[in-house]
């Protein structure tokens, strides 16, 4: 991994993880909010001839790593869009274990995001040039045990639906693990 896409993943991250104070305990009073200004998001304008990029973009992803069965589960996503405008963000989440095999979608997931099980995976909308976006999918556990986990993204508002890749030309994939532990054993 290059030093910029590290930089760009640990950014990604915690772009993610700090709004949703998962830095602290359950239960615990947040901080109320700084007096300072909302930041303005920064989107690039598209070049001339962005619809003759390639599809190109980069991510990144933090998970629950050990959760009990039942338990409230999630990942989160940082997509950021180095390429030609996607349509319709897929992603697809038959790598490795298939995610979707073993959890039940719950309230709480990004709302642009739609389950479609024929991919399987998850339809998150257009997402432009220049731009990134954090999705968080919500589950519940179905099953105990160790899984590895993997996701794949695609432009799914064509027929048949088109790879994004890295910025470097390779396959755009995210892998995680996770052990779900049964309450009693």
């Amino acid at each position: 991994m290059t030093g910029e896409r590290a930089a760009l993943s640990i950014v990604t991250i915690l772009t993610l993880l700090v709004p949703l104070n998962c830095s602290q305990p359950r239960g615990s009073a947040s901080r109320p909010p700084s007096p300072s200004a909302t930041p303005t998001p920064r989107v690039s304008a598209a070049p001339a001839g962005a619809a003759d990029l390639p599809l190109r973009a980069d991510a990144g992803a933090a998970a629950s790593t050990g959760i009990f069965l039942g338990g409230d589960d999630h990942v989160s996503f940082g997509v950021q869009n180095f390429g030609r405008p996607i349509g319709d963000l897929v992603i697809e989440m038959s790598a490795g274990d298939r995610w979707l095999d073993h959890h039940g979608v719950a309230m709480g997931t990004t709302k642009s995001c739609e389950v479609d099980v024929a991919i399987p995976g998850f339809r998150c909308g257009p997402l432009a040039y220049g731009t990134r976006r954090g999705i968080i999918l919500r589950a519940t556990s179905d099953d105990a045990g160790t899984f590895h986990y993997g996701a794949r993204f695609y432009d799914g508002a064509v027929d048949p639906i088109h790879k994004v890749h890295d910025p470097n030309g390779a396959d755009l994939l995210v892998t995680w693990d996770e052990t779900v532990t049964p309450l009693r054993q």
